[in-house]
């Protein structure tokens, strides 16, 4: 067997190193994406540095509460006792906790929210870890 020079020896332990990194990197992506399948989340959304998830039933209830449907108008008291469940994603995913993660946005929180995308959000906690 042949012995590896120096140089050699360096090339296959960065190699090795890269190799690692990208381990870590896919096993946190996939544990980002159970947290997303486990609560049936597809809405996502961003206030400040928090983020949240949503699963479907809370991304109609978002979509009545920003429609302008004249058709089909939410009172405006109705409009203020509206809660829309959804997953703290910060919590989750950068303080590792499990309990206490949900909460309940209100038509004023949903007001003043962006609309964020899947990726978007896997690809902010990847890079602040």
């Amino acid at each position: 067997m042949k012995n590896l020079g120096l140089k050699e020896s360096h090339k296959m332990r960065n190699l090795l190193n890269l190799w690692e990194s990208n381990c870590e990197l896919n096993q946190e992506i996939e544990k980002i994406n159970g947290i997303f399948d486990k609560h049936g989340m597809i809405l996502f959304l961003k206030k400040g540095d928090e983020y949240y998830g949503a699963p479907e039933s809370s991304r109609l209830m978002f979509a009545k509460l920003r429609s302008n449907d004249a058709d089909n108008p939410i009172s405006i008291g109705l409009k203020d006792q509206i809660r829309v469940p959804a997953f703290n994603l910060t919590k989750a995913i950068k303080d590792k906790e499990q309990d206490n993660i949900q909460v309940a946005l209100t038509a004023d929180d949903l007001d003043s929210m962006e609309v964020c995308d899947r990726e978007k959000i896997i690809d902010v906690f990847v890079n602040k870890s």
